[in-house]
């Protein structure tokens, strides 16, 4: 048989009624684990809710693919495109169910019999659709039993997060188109009208009959990335290029990837980019997917698709690993790694992305060249700190940089020329390379260096001048890293601070503690009657980093709200340098302590910090 006759053989699409595709047939719809994970949001939602209420008739909401294996009487089908509109679908009949439920029980149950658990010809109940594994449990338990419980539960990941405000969002709306029925009867009419239109929703049915062909049909109706990013159309290219006794295989590295990225709270789109333009080429992401394409030959996805799993665990090494983690990866000698770990800790805080361009790179290589690195990570977190974190100046010619010296260092690894400050240098021996990798990430510091003489240095101090403590987390800590960098400065002796060199080499490789050390306002942002000042008063400054210090978890708090003549002691015991200096300021000053002395000692704090962040 041609393949032209299997394909046709194997497939059908026809437009038709979600009430007939989907609600009115006896049969189970499954999401493969290998799927993305639930997705829709506040925007994809309120314009399905938008498309139900506007139409008249019946409305057209897009493909849904499905796959039978064979069998087009099969109770049981794969869901190859289509899983977040059909979830989300099941999430507003849950809700309606619901509300019925609380109105008229008789009705519910017949809602849920049949749009929720029905049952197949053999009177058998089964779920209409089943979720891939991430969700299923969830999913189960408080939108699908006889009891929706979605309100009072707690989720526990993004999916499950968007599952609930998703019901939230169908249940206000419906609750309160309720309260304008005013009896029984009118109530049930409205949310019998309500079924009928996501019944009437029309869509393409395709189905097909095995996984290939699936995943042609997938590819060619998604051709031009309509509402799928990269991952999804690069899933289906790579699937397809497997035969199906070793797909099986495929798809579970291809879970464990998106599993392990997820972790990650990145997404998977990201990562791909990420690990590909450290690696072959810089591209946006609308070029990403037929760059891959093009570059990856038939006989190099099985290398490719197991390169990308190992980088999706250093990815999730960068992100979340401890330091076992890391001294468990890094086997060369020559790394310092608890000072690698804590400058990639500190980066996690200060949440930029475009840094992990580079990261993967050197974590990919880290292991084989005989370069201690270590001076890179560090460098890498003090340009991140003031050029995004302090500064927050633009990224796209940052990443592109990265990218870059990503693929100098990859080339020079492969034994390839490479070209550096307009000069060609290379290919090199083994006894050569580490010299050209030291050659390749100089070069890459000064870079940095020129940027952050263009873009950070006249506006630094300016901009730190407004910087403020906020109340999440990741802030307080980013504040506790700041003034903990401060009390190195501080403790440090003076001859070592002539020059930037000398003072990068005394550093000490001590980590640091968040839980061991606590925030303290010097004018306490509840101020007792002896300071004279009202909450409204002092909002504007009273979180200005200037008001800040950092004490050990032992510091007596009954001080806390006092005047400053009578914290002062305590700032007298501390063994911390920057509480020293703040003693001899609050001395200089005659113990007082107001707006204009905070704002002096804040460029106080940004001066220094301008120093200690050069590199």
């Amino acid at each position: 048989m041609s393949k032209s006759n299997d394909f046709t053989d194997n497939f059908s699409a026809r437009g038709d009624e979600l009430g007939t595709v989907f609600f009115s047939s006896k049969r189970q719809f499954q999401i493969p684990p290998y799927q993305r994970p639930y997705s829709w949001g506040k925007e994809q939602v309120q314009d399905l809710w938008n498309d139900l209420l506007d139409s008249k008739n019946s409305y057209f909401i897009g493909n849904i693919i499905l796959n039978n294996f064979g069998d087009s009487k099969s109770n049981k089908v794969e869901i190859i495109d289509g899983q977040q509109r059909l979830l989300t679908i099941t999430i507003l009949s849950a809700c309606i169910y619901e509300n019925a439920r609380l109105i008229d029980p008789v009705s519910a149950k017949e809602y849920r019999t049949e749009d929720i658990y029905p049952k197949d010809r053999r009177r058998n109940e089964y779920y209409k659709i089943v979720p891939a594994k991430s969700l299923r449990v969830f999913f189960k338990t408080n939108i699908q039993q006889d009891e929706v419980t979605i309100v009072d539960s707690k989720p526990k990941t993004k999916e499950e997060r968007l599952v609930k405000q998703n019901y939230h969002f169908f249940d206000k709306i419906i609750k309160e188109e309720l309260k304008y029925k005013k009896t029984q009867k009118e109530k049930i009419e409205y949310l019998d009208e309500l079924r009928e239109k996501i019944f009437e929703l029309t869509i393409i049915n395709t189905e097909v009959g095995s996984e290939d062909i699936a995943y042609e049909v997938f590819e060619s109706t998604n051709a031009r990335g309509l509402d799928l990013s990269t991952a999804d159309l690069l899933k289906n290219y790579i699937f397809k290029k497997f035969d199906p006794d070793s797909r099986d295989i495929v798809k579970t590295t291809w879970a464990q990837i998106r599993e392990t990225i997820e972790q990650s709270d990145t997404e998977l789109k990201k990562f791909i980019r990420y690990y590909w333009i450290s690696k072959y080429e810089f591209l946006t992401d609308s070029k990403l997917f037929r760059a891959i394409k093009n570059e990856i030959k038939d006989n190099q996805w099985d290398k490719f698709i197991t390169s990308l799993e190992q980088s999706s665990k250093r990815f999730n090494l960068l992100k979340e690993g401890d330091l076992k983690d890391f001294e468990n990866f890094i086997k060369t000698g020559k790394a310092n790694i608890p000072k690698i770990f804590q400058s990639v800790e500190n980066l996690r805080l200060m949440n930029v992305s475009q840094v992990y361009v580079i990261l993967l790179c050197l974590l990919r290589n880290i292991n084989k060249i005989d370069v201690n690195l270590t001076n890179i990570f560090i460098s890498l977190e003090k340009f991140c700190f003031q050029y995004f974190y302090i500064c927050k100046q633009p990224g796209n010619n940052v990443e592109r940089l990265f990218s870059r010296y990503s693929l100098l260092i990859e080339d020079a690894i492969n034994g390839k020329k490479v070209k550096v400050n307009e000069k060609e240098i290379g290919p090199f021996t083994a006894d050569k390379l580490a010299a050209g990798i030291n050659t390749i990430t100089e070069n890459l510091l000064q870079e940095l260096r020129n940027l952050r003489k263009t873009n950070v240095e006249g506006v630094f101090i300016q901009q730190f001048e407004s910087f403020k403590m906020k109340e999440s987390n990741s802030n307080k800590k980013m504040v506790k890293y700041i003034l903990k960098e401060v009390d190195r400065y501080y403790d440090t002796p003076e001859k070592e601070k002539v020059s930037v060199s000398k003072y990068f080499k005394s550093k000490s490789e001590t980590t640091i503690d968040f839980s061991s050390i606590d925030l303290e306002h010097i004018l306490p942002q509840k101020p007792d009657s002896d300071w004279n000042l009202s909450k409204k008063e002092i909002r504007s400054y009273v979180n200005m980093i200037g008001n800040l210090t950092i004490m050990n978890s032992t510091y007596n708090r009954i001080a806390s709200n006092k005047l400053t003549k009578f914290k002062i002691e305590e700032y007298r015991k501390s063994k911390l340098s920057i509480n020293k200096e703040l003693v001899c300021f609050l001395e200089d000053n005659k113990l007082l302590w107001n707006k204009s002395l905070i704002e002096e000692r804040q460029k106080q704090l940004a001066e220094v910090l301008l120093f200690i962040s050069d590199f």
